[in-house]
Order: structure tokens, then sequence, then C-alpha cells
């Protein structure tokens, strides 16, 4: 998570013993999930019935059946992406737990720290704090094939896995990027290729970067490593990137 603190993680950690948001949503986490336990088996254990998959015009969400039945549902939209599905449901098993420990319901949709500290929790279910730190250690430095082999170790977006490894653990001080080329013709880019997310520091203001690194990487079928420059307070600065290009012209990106 970013460095900001949260009100419902700082209750959570008055509750749990634990120093920091970070290790109160580890703490809470292994208070309700056995190791390697299955979300689905989590859900089941905290009352609820079922998981429904169908088309939505949100994420998802845990609802209560009217009647006076006391069953509770999970349901996801099945147009997601399977990664987003699966965080989306972890993300529910956080309002679960903040439910049965604090007392906050998950119908507080317009809390935007319940909703971040949700975020956290589910990014803990989904790469462990230790499990994560051991797996990106062993792979080494930073780079595109490497958060590729760790978003996909942990069935995860490669924007969860860059926030995690970032933002959360700060194993990675390098910022990191997706850029997509759209096509005015059969093989023509239309201009610059558009962010379509970056963690970290951006040192420059646009999000179309005119780095000539990003067309290279149209044609190569490995990482290139370049080194860029960018506009900052009247002057260009240079920058260093590894590039990769992934299926539909998209780049992934680590910068140094």
């Amino acid at each position: 998570m970013k460095n900001r603190t949260n009100k419902h993680l700082r209750r959570v950690a008055r509750s749990v013993g634990a120093s920091s948001e970070l290790d109160a949503v580890r703490c809470l986490v292994e208070r309700y999930r056995l190791p390697k336990e299955p979300l689905e088996l989590i859900l089941t254990k905290l009352g609820v019935s079922e998981v429904i998959r169908g088309p939505l015009p949100f994420d998802g969400g845990v609802f209560d059946y009217p009647g006076g039945t006391r069953r509770r549902v999970v349901k996801l939209n099945s147009l997601s992406p399977e990664t987003r599905q699966r965080f989306t449901l972890a993300h529910e098993l956080g309002h679960l737990f903040l439910d049965d420990l604090l007392g906050v319901k998950p119908q507080c949709r317009k809390d935007e720290q319940l909703e971040r500290a949700c975020d956290a929790i589910a990014a803990e279910l989904l790469m462990p704090m230790e499990e994560t730190r051991t797996h990106v250690e062993t792979l080494g430095s930073a780079s595109p094939a490497h958060l590729i082999e760790s978003a996909c170790r942990f069935g995860v977006s490669l924007q969860a896995a860059a926030t995690r490894i970032h933002y959360d653990l700060k194993l990675w001080p390098q910022s990191m990027g997706l850029w997509q080329f759209e096509d005015s013709g059969p093989g023509v880019p239309a201009n610059d290729p558009r962010e379509v997310w970056y963690v970290g520091k951006r040192r420059w203001m646009t999000k179309r970067p005119p780095f000539r690194v990003f067309y290279d990487a149209l044609t190569s079928s490995g990482s290139l490593r370049a080194r860029e420059s960018y506009f900052e307070n009247g002057e260009m600065k240079p920058i260093a990137l590894e590039v990769l290009q992934l299926h539909q012209r998209r780049i992934l990106g680590i910068v140094t």
C-alpha cells in the first residue's frame, strides 16, 4: 500500500497488537486463513454460501439475501479478466474480515479508506508478504520478465504485482509501467503509446512519452535496454529503461 495512514488498518493494528499497518494486515490474514487455504473455503467459514459469477456493471460485492434467510453470497463480474475476478474475491474477503473484527459493514462502499484497506488485505491474501519477499529476492534484479514471472506465480495482474513489490514491500525501487500502441492502420502506430498504468514516481509529465525504445520493442522478440531523455524544469535529463513487448502491441517497462 502507499505511504498513507488508514483509520481502519490502525484499528486492526490495535486489535492484533501490530506495530505497523502492513504487519496488521499480515496478522489479520493469518487469523482467518490457514496456510495455502483456498479463498473460497475462507468465504464458507465466514458464512458465504455461494460465489456467483455473471455479467455485472461493477466488479462485485457481498450481498445478503432478503427474507430473513441470513444467506450471504459474493457476486463477481464474469466479464472481468480472471485476475481481476480473483482480486475482487480477495477484496470482498477483506470486507468480511473487517466486518467480523471491527463491525465495519461491507455495504459502506463510499468509504475510500475502507476500500483501500480491503485492497491491502487482498494484496496480502494473493501475494503473502514473506512468500513474495522470498520469491522476488530469488529472482534478483528488477526486469519486465521478472515482473511477468511474479504476476504468473501469484495469479495476479502485472499492475497488482508491481504495486505490491514497489509500494507495499519496497523490494524494487524502480518504477514500472505499461504502455499501449494504438494503430491507425495495419501495423502503423497512430502516435506515441499511451500509458495504461504506472507504478512509482513518473519523472515526465506526458502520458505519451516519445521514447524511441518503445518503437524498437515493436520489432524485438526480447527485452531491450536503452537510455532516453525527458524534459524537466527547462532541461533534458537522462533516464534508463528496460522494455519488453507483450501481445497486442503493449510495452512493459522498468524505469531506473
